[in-house]
């Protein structure tokens, strides 16, 4: 009979190939055996907010969590599970557990910008995407938001230069010269 970490093996084999729901099931037979391995719970959570069943994915989390409330990025997941239904309160909470663990977890940091987006809070956003700037300076995606976020509260010229410095980091990125563009042509000329 293969053990526990055969199981979580073949899960793992599974997951990487997409198919979650034979890697769900691997992990099942693996928790059947054991039900105290952290990543055991962590993983089959992982595979169920693959397949959207975010309900299952948050009982998993929490499961990992209880055996181990040190791990940032199961607070990250946690977090982006309660986002994906829409409960963004809940989904920062989370996010800033991961930064009390790790306060240079920069995912977090960009997250909770995004659920502060997504709660019409721009402003908090913004200094959200500044601090995972500040511990990323290279995040493309982090940058953009930023210029974004600037945008929709009327900072031009702070947009400009978020787009200007994910064209730095790179050149070829077709949103941020789109939208540096768009940005140009709507930016009010100051004498």
């Amino acid at each position: 009979m293969p053990t526990a970490e055969e199981y979580f093996e073949r899960g793992n084999t599974y997951f990487k190939q997409g198919q979650c729901q034979k890697a769900i099931n691997e992990y099942d037979k693996a928790l059947e055996l054991d039900k105290n391995k952290v990543f055991l719970w962590y993983n089959k959570g992982v595979a169920l907010f693959e397949l959207r069943e975010y309900n299952n994915s948050l009982e998993c989390y929490r499961q990992a969590l209880e055996l181990n409330p040190k791990l940032a990025k199961l607070w990250n997941n946690k977090g982006a599970t309660y986002s994906e239904l829409g409960l963004h309160e809940a989904a920062i909470e989370c996010y800033q557990k991961a930064i009390q663990i790790n306060p240079k977890d920069d995912l977090a940091l960009y997250n909770i910008g995004v659920s502060y987006e997504r709660l019409g809070d721009t402003e908090t956003a913004i200094g959200c995407y500044q601090k995972t700037v500040e511990v990323n300076p290279g995040d493309e995606d982090t940058w953009l938001f930023l210029g974004w976020a600037y945008g929709r509260l009327g900072y031009f010229y702070q947009e400009i230069e978020c787009y200007e410095t994910v064209l730095m980091l790179n050149p070829d990125h077709k949103r941020a010269k789109r939208d540096l563009q768009i940005a140009t042509n709507n930016t009010p000329f100051v004498f």
